[in-house]
């Protein structure tokens, strides 16, 4: 009980020195003390924050996903036996590149896919660790071509720090579509994840007659919404595109244009003064197709003429660099495709090595003019406030505006100012939007520092969509789910667009946590969602819950995402709402027990005392005391004597805890007092010492700390001594005035 106590100082366990630590001699004890006591509040099996809460809240709450990660996704199948080796080996040396940058990941994340097994993730943060269980990687088993590619992706984006990349291995196509809201919830919650496939084709390729739909569909909008890419090669060509990545990760890399193509329109590919080398991808059906490029002095000629480095080059892809150190290799060059096929599209993706790029966020303002975040995808036709972060402030002279492309990148569909926010610190800007009734792709033109026209686009598609999918705040329960009970989470669905009907369906996510089990995830956690379907006219808005329940043997302290989608007939745009769901302990109700017994308040000892004479005129000349001890079984939370303490009276604690001693002194100008004590349930008890009492009618009770009063009969010691003073005085002053006129008459006489 502290509050009884004054503090007396504690053990510095940071030195042993004598002249830091006057307990130093107990510092190694209190030191490792502490630290297990650290241990114990964070990773006790039964009472530790990591186990009660789960590992993602927990790595949350403490900010430990720092930095990026550098993520494999490996498909280990027998078909890949021809491709595994190169494969490991384009791993390995993307981790030995990584390591050796001052951009180098905090960790490394490889995820072997195979089917039927998935998994598990290996996460470390040291890279020899990394190239170790890469090396042990076999392709064995698989059975039919289709693989678990979404299920091992969920798993490795799961495991990855924001804003990182992830490379995916594969030769065939994806067999668990049903995985791929899952997927994109996470590119969605993440922010700046990317992924990149590289695809062999050997087992897709031998399949594809049989095949009823279009191969590789759900890479394609996985990458489109990542802003990542899509490489075919063979084995051999896996090495080359290795210099590719290589190069990414050695130096920023930013995006200059993104399109579609169907015509021979050129296209012109501006290089500012921040470049030194530009990186040209095209995809689409290449075989009769020639590539023509004219670089900044007019010169003309195929990607080989004019000296490019060529990475990979096949009938549907061609990917190929220009070094563009020197000055006069800045400016506008062209790129135009000749014997195309119309009815086909050409994707083409121009992405450079520079310090000059952005990022950027879309928000919502209220009435109020404060912005936060958007929830889910963004509603067409809503005007919001586009937040754009500049890196390489210093490279640029001007920002000229920001642009919404379609997807194809040939149709410009807004158009905006873009504005510095005052006040704040340099290379933030802001721009009034209204976004397009169709997804877009978000461009920024401006000066460089030299005066050359830049041009950066970011990578990710924005998906737009006519309905507005939404948390109600106030009614999430979700987060954490006790064993054997359920959480909800109510959500809004606003249709802005016309009538439509709202198909709705949740899902549970991998598992995201480092505690294993052993079972489906569906066994231990069940998701529902009511209503499945919305009929929603136009403005119009209902409210739906998603109930997520744990299994009475729920592993406690795994965590799962629960995702929601939400997509109407008109559209085949998919809304999405993603929650963490952690299983934890159920808490120990113990009854409350009312406490109805008192404290006890006991007078031990008392000393001094105080008389009718003690108590008059010269009451602060004498003293008593009182010991008292109090008691109770479950706690004391007040000892209050009444009078309370003043000047002349003092009250010490000498033990204090569930027993509390205490000493009470006092002049006799206070001859009493009663002491009460209380328990924190507001039972009371009390005890005092009384000298008044025995002598009241004799004397009148003095004002504790006040003033000091006559007795109004009797004559005490003080009377007397004062009687005897007066007359003392009175006699001195008489024999002064007689002999002061004794003298006078002797003068007169003299004279």
């Amino acid at each position: 009980m502290s509050r009884f106590d004054t503090a007396k100082g504690g053990i510095n366990k940071e030195s042993s020195e004598r002249r830091l630590s006057p307990h130093h001699f107990y510092h190694q004890q209190a030191a490792l003390t502490a630290i297990q006591a650290t241990v114990d509040f964070f990773y006790h099996p039964d009472t530790g924050l990591y186990n009660l809460i789960g590992e993602q809240t927990f790595r949350k709450l403490l900010n430990l996903d720092v930095g990026t990660s550098l993520a494999f996704v490996i498909d280990t199948t027998g078909s890949m036996s021809e491709e595994i080796e190169a494969v490991k080996e384009a791993a390995i040396d993307i981790t030995n590149t990584n390591r050796e940058t001052c951009f180098a990941v905090s960790n490394y994340v490889v995820v072997p896919f195979n089917d039927p097994a998935f998994g598990p993730a290996f996460v470390t943060t040291d890279p020899e660790e990394c190239i170790q269980y890469i090396s042990g990687l076999t392709a064995v088993d698989g059975g039919d071509c289709p693989e678990l590619a979404n299920s091992g992706l969920e798993l490795g984006i799961q495991n990855s720090v924001d804003g990182s990349i992830v490379y995916l291995f594969t030769d065939a196509d994806d067999k668990d579509k049903d995985k791929l809201p899952n997927v994109e919830a996470l590119i969605a919650e993440k922010g700046l994840i990317r992924v990149d496939f590289v695809l062999t084709e050997g087992c897709t390729s031998r399949r594809r007659k049989r095949a009823s739909s279009t191969p590789y569909l759900s890479y394609f909008t996985i990458a489109r919404k990542s802003g990542g890419n899509i490489y075919f090669t063979d084995d051999d060509g896996i090495r080359d595109l290795t210099r590719v990545i290589q190069g990414n990760i050695r130096a920023s890399q930013v995006t200059i244009l993104k399109l579609s193509l169907n015509s021979t329109t050129p296209v012109e590919i501006p290089v500012d003064t921040t470049i030194p080398e530009f990186l040209v991808s095209i995809f689409g059906p290449l075989d009769d197709a020639v590539v023509n490029i004219t670089n900044s002095q007019g010169i003309e000629g195929s990607p080989s003429d004019l000296n490019a480095e060529i990475f990979t080059s096949s009938a549907q892809q061609i990917v190929f660099s220009f070094n563009t150190s020197l000055q006069r290799s800045k400016g506008n060059w062209n790129l135009k495709l000749q014997n195309v096929n119309p009815a086909s599209e050409y994707k083409v993706t121009v992405s450079a090595r520079s310090l000059l790029g952005f990022t950027f966020d879309l928000l919502e303002v209220d009435q109020s003019g404060t912005a936060y975040p958007l929830e889910g995808l963004p509603v067409v036709g809503a005007q919001l406030s586009l937040q754009i972060r500049i890196s390489g402030q210093d490279l640029i002279r001007s920002i000229g505006e920001v642009r919404f492309h379609d997807t194809t990148g040939r149709e410009t569909l807004f158009t905006g100012v873009v504005e510095p926010l005052a006040g704040r610190i340099q290379g933030l800007y802001v721009a009034n939007v209204t976004l397009p009734n169709k997804a877009f792709f978000v461009s920024l033109v401006g000066v460089d520092n030299k005066g050359a026209s830049f041009l950066r686009t970011d990578p990710t598609e924005v998906q737009v969509i006519d309905f507005k999918l939404e948390k109600v705040i106030g009614n999430n329960t979700i987060d954490e789910v006790y064993q054997g009970s359920e959480g909800r989470l109510t959500f809004r669905v606003t249709n802005k667009g016309p009538a439509d009907t709202m198909d709705i369906s949740v899902s549970i996510g991998t598992n995201r946590g480092a505690v294993e089990i052993n079972v489906p995830i569906e066994r231990v956690l069940n998701a529902t969602v009511e209503p499945l379907t919305m009929e929603l006219a136009s403005g119009q808005t209902q409210e739906g819950v998603v109930i997520v329940r744990a299994d009475d043997n729920a592993t406690i302290g795994i965590t799962v995402k629960v995702t929601l989608s939400v997509s109407g007939s008109l559209s085949p745009a998919v809304n999405i709402l993603s929650a963490d769901v952690t299983v934890v302990e159920t808490p120990i109700i113990i009854p409350e027990v009312i406490d109805l017994t008192s404290p006890t308040c006991t007078v031990l000892a008392t000393g001094g005392g105080c008389t009718a004479d003690h108590m008059t005129n010269d009451c602060r000349l004498h003293e008593w005391w009182v010991r008292i001890q109090a008691t109770d079984e479950t706690s004391l939370i007040e000892v209050r004597p009444d009078p309370q303490v003043g000047l002349s009276q003092s009250l010490k604690y000498e033990e204090s805890s569930l027993r509390v001693t205490a000493i009470y002194k006092a002049p006799c100008c206070c001859p009493k007092v009663n002491i009460t004590v209380r328990d924190e349930n507001g039972n009371t008890a009390s005890c005092g010492e009384d000298f008044y009492t025995p002598v009241a009618g004799k004397i009148k009770e003095p004002i504790c700390n006040g003033p000091v009063e006559n007795a109004p009969s009797g004559l005490g010691v003080g009377g007397i001594v004062g009687i005897v003073a007066g007359s003392l005085v009175s006699i001195l002053i008489l024999v002064i005035i007689v002999k002061f006129f004794m003298t006078r008459e002797r003068k007169q006489e003299g004279k």
